[in-house]
């Protein structure tokens, strides 16, 4: 597989009352073509604010980019013009965005929202747009999809808005889909059924697939690689097997820990990530998790971690024996 899709040391900050909020903090990962991959962490670690970065998505000020590549074929969209931008958003570069209750547009008809993207960038014309908008419905398991076409937003469910919301991003017929917590606000069954679409859609259009969640079991059931983020960075990175079956840094070990299992005991409490995550206003000298490692060393709190073995944690260097 050919990799489509290259981010090195992403680096977002925020302007905030004069103050710089570090957002994303030199975040590094990759996509091939026809591959899923997951960004995990909890709420607050860079997530979202890290792949709307992608295609510039947010609005610059109060955000500034600092540093990095996103090279996408060839082309670095931190530095191409607008106008290649515009002709990539949407066509080339999908994007579910979170909560559906508030993406659509409760003021147009659910077959508007659709055509747009697809006659935007002149893909179709007006009747094939509308052909293509009913296929998407019905491909994405909303019933009647000739009825639901001339519905507002306010006549669906919660499931059906995040349908259409993924139908949206399909209609252009992107290379890469990016789906930003698209699970949030829908109930557990509704939740499932949402990831198993994802999933079916991307492996029946050979797209490939960012999903981010902080829900490590949901990525777990989608994506061929897992990323794991915490306070603007990757710490870990592997096959879900790899990181699910043998995690290699303290944080993503905990992460796992507070799930529950077919084998937890009735009563049996789960375990928690004692402390909070550090202020992204701060400069941070070590390791970020650190504060809240049962494992950390005297060097943890002093120099960045390397990334090795598939984690940035300096228990897997050799320096690490010598701060024991």
């Amino acid at each position: 597989m050919a990799k489509i899709l290259d981010v090195q040391n992403l680096t977002v900050s925020f302007s905030i009352h004069g103050q710089q909020l570090h957002a994303v903090r030199g975040a590094s990962f990759d996509l091939y073509e026809g591959e899923s991959i997951g960004i995990v962490g909890e709420s607050g670690c860079g997530k979202s604010v890290a792949v709307q970065s992608l295609t510039r998505l947010i609005p610059s000020p109060p955000s500034l980019i600092q540093a990095g590549r996103v090279i996408y074929r060839g082309i670095d969209l931190l530095q191409t013009s607008f106008k290649c931008l515009r002709s990539i958003r949407g066509r080339e570069i999908g994007m579910i965005f979170q909560d559906p209750m508030t993406s659509l547009n409760p003021t147009m008809k659910i077959g508007s929202q659709i055509l747009e993207g697809p006659l935007y960038h002149s893909i179709f014309n007006r009747q094939e747009a509308r052909l293509r908008a009913i296929e998407l419905l019905h491909l994405v398991g909303i019933p009647e999809p000739e009825l639901r076409f001339s519905q507002f937003p306010h006549q669906l469910s919660g499931g059906m808005r995040q349908r259409v919301m993924i139908a949206i991003a399909l209609a252009a017929k992107p290379l890469i889909l990016i789906a930003d917590e698209p699970t949030t606000a829908l109930d557990p069954t509704i939740q499932v059924q949402i990831l198993a679409l994802l999933k079916d859609l991307q492996q029946r259009l050979n797209m490939s697939l960012i999903l981010i969640s902080h829900d490590i079991g949901s990525i777990a059931r989608v994506c061929d690689r897992i990323f794991v983020m915490y306070a603007g960075k990757i710490v870990e990175n592997g096959s879900a097997a790899e990181v699910l079956n043998s995690p290699s840094h303290p944080y993503t070990q905990k992460l796992l820990g507070a799930l529950p299992t077919l084998k937890s005991a009735h009563g049996e409490p789960l375990c928690t990530i004692l402390g909070s995550p550090p202020s992204l206003f701060d400069t941070i000298a070590g390791c970020s998790f650190a504060p809240r490692c049962p494992l950390a060393m005297p060097i943890c709190s002093q120099k960045p971690p390397p990334f090795l073995s598939r984690a940035a944690c300096w228990l897997h260097s050799k320096t690490s024996e010598e701060n024991q």
